[in-house]
């Protein structure tokens, strides 16, 4: 934390030579504070797309839809004052102090052999999962759990592989495991440790999730577990947070040659277990729940989307920049100086100024992933340090059902262009660099919902804005 000194001077007596006496005053700087979330758009990708194997923003009660909790459950909590984006609500989870917590959801799907699986009988061997977490501002500490993706072999419960990921003190961590030798299951119950063959975990991530400086606001969590191909060492685990690459696990072995139910992909657990026990009375939330066959991202905006700073009453004044990369070089719009009371600014020209690529323009156009930071001034007027760059977002273009977005950067694995159309006689997917020229990159045919293709010799992704644009007679 900054200080800074004030000076003062001081007689030392009659007589006596004048002496400075440097009066040193140490004084806090204003913390730095956090973007707590992005508005989201009206309309997210995963309500329509294909792709999606299960969607819970947590606004109403899916219970049902879960193997566990039942109703009435103390894991069942919800919290209607905690959702993402400052509306609806979001998965709660409380720990007593001294307590392991409570709070959980049990997702099954595939060939689960158990419960009332999602698109029961199919098989998924590669997976992505996404959740955005949040602790109570102040948070203490490090809970063991986070969540896994699992394949369950029978009523018994006992797993050919499970994809944890877990905490490692402040950072996350993920920590595969097998329960199968050579072609085998050897595993003959749930969490059957003693048979399980863990397969690594390190290195750790980067980002501390569970530092008191990062509580209080909510962070994108994205995991990704795709089993061998059997017989082979070609595994893989991968988890992003924010947007940004955090940890992998390459050349995995998680099922051997052992090809029967189980392995696949068939549960996903959101956990709350504290092995040790919390030091305190808290909670953490967990909102926007998606499991897909294809990478997710974060959150879609609008086009001129709403930042929410995190309450502080020492804020006085503050400003916000976007950027288009996780580094901050592709900086696209910066705000003016805002009120401490207005924790809200919604991005237009009126509100702050479009620079670099995205000068002269009236909203952020579709196409990279969207960056923010974030600082403030305290009465005295001093300024914070700036945050880094957090709060992950794309954009939607257009207005109403036709809009084009890119998925990129961040460790995902290509540049893909998806599309939500209405029924019409086709598309031009168009990009630019510049906003003077822009080129047709694909044209598609009449797509309804969400559609996605690969766009080829697309060049630099971070330097690249997409539109969808009907053609004639649509």
């Amino acid at each position: 934390m900054a200080n800074r000194a004030s000076v003062s001077t001081r007689t030392l007596g009659a007589g006596w030579l004048a002496s400075l006496v440097l009066m040193v005053e140490l004084a806090a700087a204003p913390g730095v504070p956090r973007l707590e979330s992005a508005v989201l758009a009206a309309r997210q990708p995963h309500e329509a797309n294909p792709e999606v194997i299960w969607y819970d923003n947590f606004d109403i009660d899916r219970l049902s839809t879960y193997l566990e909790p039942k109703a009435g459950s103390p894991d069942a909590r919800r919290s209607a004052d905690e959702g993402l984006g400052g509306h609806g609500a979001a998965m709660e989870c409380f720990y007593a102090q001294g307590s392991r917590g409570v709070g959980n959801r049990k997702l099954v799907f595939g060939d689960c052999p158990f419960g009332k699986p999602l698109r029961s009988g199919e098989r998924f061997t590669d997976v992505y999962w996404r959740i955005y977490v949040k602790h109570q501002r102040g948070w203490q500490g490090s809970p063991a759990k986070l969540s896994r993706a699992t394949g369950f072999v029978s009523a018994a419960w006992n797993q050919a592989f499970i994809s944890h990921v877990w905490s490692a003190g402040l950072p996350l961590t993920l920590d595969p495991a097998s329960g199968v030798q050579g072609g085998q299951v050897v595993t003959t119950k749930y969490n059957d440790f003693d048979h399980l063959r863990w397969l690594g975990n390190r290195p750790v991530g980067r980002f501390l999730l569970h530092a008191t400086a990062e509580s209080g606001r909510w962070v994108c969590i994205e995991s990704r577990v795709r089993l061998n191909t059997p017989g082979q060492e070609d595994g893989l685990a991968t988890l992003w947070v924010d947007g940004v690459l955090d940890s992998s696990r390459a050349n995995l072995d998680f099922c051997g040659t052992y090809t029967g139910r189980g392995a696949a992909v068939n549960a996903i657990f959101l956990e709350a277990y504290w092995n040790d026990g919390s030091p305190a009375d808290q909670y953490r939330w967990y909102d926007d729940f998606v499991v897909s066959t294809h990478p997710i991202g974060p959150l879609t905006a609008d086009p001129n989307p709403t930042l929410i700073r995190q309450p502080d009453p020492e804020c006085h004044r503050w400003e916000a920049q976007i950027a288009a990369d996780p580094q901050g070089a592709g900086l696209v719009w910066a705000s003016g100086l805002l009120l401490g009371a207005d924790r809200r600014v919604t991005v237009t020209a009126e509100s702050g100024g479009f620079v670099g690529l995205a000068a002269g323009q009236s909203a952020l156009p579709a196409g990279p992933m969207y960056f923010g930071r974030v600082r403030q001034r305290d009465a005295t007027g001093e300024w914070s340090a700036w945050s880094g760059w957090h709060q992950p977002f794309w954009v939607a273009s257009g207005v109403g059902p036709t809009q084009a977005r890119v998925g990129m950067g961040g460790g995902f694995p290509a540049l893909v262009v998806q599309l939500l159309g209405e029924a019409a006689a086709g598309y031009a997917l168009e990009a630019t660099t510049d906003f003077d020229q822009w080129s047709v990159v694909a044209q598609v045919g009449s797509p309804t919902g969400w559609n996605e293709w690969p766009v080829p010799n697309a060049g630099s992704p971070a330097a690249r804005f997409f539109r969808a644009r009907k053609l004639p007679g649509s």
